[in-house]
């Protein structure tokens, strides 16, 4: 049959003996309650070796275990990750039965957008079908992750799981964090020295951030001190430049006086 000895039930063997006017004896098969998840299976029962008597038309029997053990659990797990500045990061899911089986299981996956979004934060995988052979209870699931040196919040995404064949589902959703390492921008002027002729009656100063951010990000300026003077060289001025999401650079002018005066 289908049921192992020594697994499924305990092997025997023996001699029945029937005394004279006795028509009926009985064996007892002693079963395994195993606890694993299985197809019904099948003990083969036979007669042989009769004496002073002939094995009728019938010297084998079927006896089938009924398995009454519930199909496995399936669930995933959260996972976070480090997104790095370049290049992409593995995110590793786990995907977990709750019990052995000794049927193939399978279910579907696929990822979809939280605040992270493909292909821009991680790779999306779509639709695909893992596969437990019996006797497995753990798969893992590969999401590449996307580095940048973009400052912004944590960002989400998931792994969903539908469609589970002998077994059921108890977690359908694993969420992937990205978390994010880069710090706030610095503000700084493009160069350390700015020259400018008197004729030229502007110069143009630029601001630039170190990296592009997910917040408006602004600034104050203001001319003041050094050789030249307000209002006869140049025209003091003051004000607030704003950089707004993914903008790294912004320029203010300042007016220059042609002054005519050798100095």
């Amino acid at each position: 049959g289908t049921a192992m000895a020594g697994g499924d039930y305990t092997a025997i063997s023996g001699t029945l003996t029937f005394t004279p006017g006795v028509t009926s004896q009985t064996f007892a098969i002693t079963i395994a309650d195993d606890g694993l998840d299985e197809y019904d299976e099948t003990i083969t029962l036979t007669l042989s070796n009769a004496d002073n008597a002939t094995i009728g038309g019938v010297n084998s029997a079927t006896l089938t275990i009924l398995d009454d053990d519930p199909s496995p659990s399936l669930s995933i797990n959260d996972v976070s990750v480090v997104e790095g500045n370049s290049g992409s990061v593995n995110t590793v899911f786990s995907v977990t039965l709750s019990a052995a089986s000794s049927k193939p299981i399978t279910v579907e996956y696929g990822t979809a957008d939280g605040s992270a979004t493909a292909p821009t934060d991680y790779t999306a995988i779509p639709t695909t079908t893992l596969t437990f052979a019996p006797g497995v209870t753990t798969q893992l699931l590969t999401v590449s992750v996307q580095g940048d040196t973009l400052d912004e919040p944590d960002e989400t995404f998931w792994i969903n799981l539908a469609n589970a064949v002998n077994a059921s589902i108890g977690d359908a959703q694993g969420q992937g964090t990205i978390i994010d390492d880069d710090g706030q921008p610095s503000v700084r002027f493009s160069r350390a020295d700015y020259v400018i002729g008197e004729v030229a009656g502007s110069a143009n100063i630029t601001i630039t951030l170190s990296n592009s951010y997910f917040l408006t990000a602004t600034v104050d300026y203001a001319t003041g001190g050094g050789t030249a003077t307000a209002g006869g060289d140049y025209t003091a001025i003051s004000g607030t430049l704003t950089f707004t999401p993914g903008v790294t650079s912004q320029t203010f002018a300042v007016a220059i006086a042609d002054d005519g005066m050798d100095e």
